[in-house]
């Protein structure tokens, strides 16, 4: 399964919902969020792969790769690219890129967030 990136949409015509055609669509039951792969800000610092200047590809798996994703850090941001194919479309490739924030902690260190 590809990684899907969902956003919330404002439509325009929202005064037109509620018509023909609106609702569940046939045999697509409504998905959860479960059902997406999500990338750790923490578990990616951690293992490096938001040193600047460092591009690598991360996995998610089952046993066997599942999905992937090319990542490649700069300082202050993570420029993602991947494949996504949405119901019956064909596969899209997209690249996205996420801001970093990195906030000192008071003890030392600090906490590494993406800033969407």
């Amino acid at each position: 399964m590809p990684l899907h990136c969902h956003f919330g949409v404002l439509r325009k015509d929202f005064e037109k919902m509620g018509g023909p055609g609106s609702g569940r669509r046939r045999g697509r039951g409504r998905e959860m969020v479960e059902s997406y792969r999500f990338l750790d800000v923490n578990r990616l610092s951690m293992r490096g792969y938001l040193r600047p200047g460092l591009s690598s590809v991360y996995h998610w798996t089952d046993g066997n790769e599942v999905a992937s994703i090319k990542l490649h850090a700069e300082a202050g941001r993570l420029h993602l690219s991947y494949c996504v194919c949405v119901g019956d479309e064909k596969w899209k490739d997209v690249a996205e890129t996420i801001p970093i924030v990195r906030v000192p902690c008071r003890l030392g260190g600090s906490s590494t967030y993406f800033r969407f």
